[in-house]
């Protein structure tokens, strides 16, 4: 693998540490996202449902993570 890709397994596997700040993002993220991705109705519906009050920040952090996720699932 190292040889295809110029890293090592352990660095390829390695998961950067996400600031505990900002870890109620992904929580939420994964709490809303339904098999087919987001949309900013299904926020604001999960929003209205859950009572978070979310801020247009935290929805485009949510719709960011679904356009990676959406991104590197389409790239294998």
């Amino acid at each position: 693998m190292a040889e295809q890709t110029g890293r090592d397994l352990k660095g390829l596997l390695a998961v950067p540490e996400v600031p505990q700040e900002i870890l109620y993002i992904f929580d939420w993220f994964c709490q809303a996202r339904g098999s087919e991705g987001l949309s900013y109705q299904e926020i604001a519906a999960w929003d209205s449902l859950t009572g978070h009050g979310i801020t247009p920040e935290e929805t485009e952090a949510l719709m960011s993570l679904d356009m990676l996720l959406n991104t590197s699932q389409a790239n294998g």
